[in-house]
């Protein structure tokens, strides 16, 4: 696609990326269930340190997760 980064850190609403809507609506299943639902990804190669270095800078409860 020409891009220089992951695909979900396209900004799709205000500031928000496609990846911060998928974090925020696990953060709200989370509160709303009172359980821990897990968060995974299905990255490749090229776009997981991508991914990795936002989740962290964002939403460091995900980033650290196994």
């Amino acid at each position: 696609m020409g891009l220089d980064k992951a695909k979900s850190l396209l900004k799709v609403k205000g500031d928000d990326t496609f990846l911060d809507l998928t974090a925020k609506q696990i953060m709200k299943m989370r509160e709303d269930f009172g359980t821990n639902v897990k968060f995974m990804l299905m990255n490749s190669f090229s776009t997981s340190s991508d991914t990795l270095e936002y989740l962290q800078s964002r939403y460091p409860e995900f980033a650290s997760e196994e």
